[in-house]
């Protein structure tokens, strides 16, 4: 069991529990891929995404599994802009561009900033630059750092925010070390200087009642949906960093593609706590996302029966999740990287997505 008797007790929880790191070179990004994904406009971007080597994030979330992917100490003068290029040589052209860092982008250990200007020349001449940040690295110093870099690429900023839950218990267990108030005021930030807000919020983290959990959810895609977010990503949790292995058997996740579709379908219905989620567009940010995975994947849905077939029900849940990762390793390129289970949320997504489109399209709303 977690200990609850303060931050520093939980980090030893995490930390005592861990297998160990990847081997990685401080000079290359340790993965990237090339995926399409819908812009403000609902139109296709191919979207380069570049998995940066760099410095552990200081914060010990018991869910988070990204630290094997980092290293102890921070990278030489010039080694992230080099993994950039690099990494961008690799993949077919992109509009847009993610730099996720298993952290915080605005973390001066993670990435120098005395880099931000050779970094901004290495991302010239994409639409959009996707960074990630805790809301601790977007106040004080922090804060006119981020400033700073919106500034070197011209403004086309995108910072995407990990809200996690809105379960306030919960997410002081989960020892994110912030608050649903740090969460509104990062949101607040990037508003008032004009930078874009993606949010991620899980689907069934620890401490939350699994009873709970899918409203839990939804209510977290709301609440990204009221403070602005251009995006939002439901992300079901899943075990394998050794935190999670220890929990008591009823705080692990067990939630699935039901819920996960259930809480999709509420967030684009809307709901008393306001109208459907929408922007400018004839859909809304999140429907473009998770439409976008579902043209991006149909041969593997197709493959699997499920694109004009019924939802898989509990009995073949367990069968179709072992096509998925048959699916998933015949892709080839798409899981050359230590994130092949991401993969496999974004093809369960697609899933959820095909039903929820086909009913939208039934209902007459698209």
């Amino acid at each position: 069991m977690i200990p609850r008797d303060g931050a520093a007790a939980r980090d030893r929880f995490v930390l005592e529990l861990r297998g160990p790191k990847a081997v990685l070179d401080p000079h290359r990004a340790y993965a990237a891929v090339w995926e399409e994904e819908c812009d403000e406009r609902g139109a296709l971007a191919p979207t380069a995404v570049v998995f940066l080597t760099n410095h552990e994030c200081p914060f010990r979330c018991v869910m988070c599994d990204l630290w094997v992917n980092t290293l102890d100490g921070t990278v030489p003068h010039g080694a992230i802009a080099r993994q950039i290029r690099d990494a961008l040589a690799t993949l077919p052209p992109a509009r847009q561009i993610k730099l996720y860092n298993a952290g915080s982008f605005f973390d001066p250990q993670a990435i120098p900033v005395d880099d931000y200007e050779e970094i901004a020349t290495a991302v010239a001449g994409f639409d959009r630059v996707i960074v990630e940040s805790h809301p601790a690295f977007l106040r004080g110093v922090y804060g006119d750092a981020c400033r700073r870099f919106r500034d070197l690429i011209g403004g086309r900023l995108e910072v995407a925010v990990g809200l996690e839950t809105v379960h306030q218990e919960a997410l002081a267990a989960l020892n994110k070390r912030m608050t649903l108030d740090d969460f509104a005021a990062a949101a607040q930030f990037l508003a008032r200087h004009a930078i874009a807000l993606r949010v991620f919020v899980l689907l069934d983290p620890p401490f939350v009642p699994h009873h709970e959990a899918a409203d839990t959810a939804l209510s977290g895609v709301r609440t990204a949906r009221s403070v602005g977010a251009t995006a939002c990503t439901v992300i079901p949790v899943r075990g394998g960093n050794g935190a999670i292995d220890a929990l008591p058997v009823e705080q692990r996740p067990r939630l699935g593609l039901r819920e996960l579709e259930w809480v999709l379908q509420e967030a684009l219905a809307g709901g008393p706590e306001g109208p459907p989620l929408r922007n400018d567009g004839p859909y809304s940010s999140l429907l473009r996302e998770i439409f976008t995975n579902f043209r991006v994947l149909a041969p593997e849905l197709h493959a699997l029966g499920v694109i004009h077939g019924a939802f898989p029900d509990d009995a073949r849940r367990q069968e179709v999740d072992d096509q998925i990762d048959l699916a998933l390793l015949q892709r080839g390129g798409w899981i050359r990287h230590p994130r092949r289970v991401r993969l496999q949320v974004r093809l369960r997504l697609a899933i959820a997505a095909s039903i929820a489109v086909r009913e939208l399209v039934e209902g007459g709303h698209l």
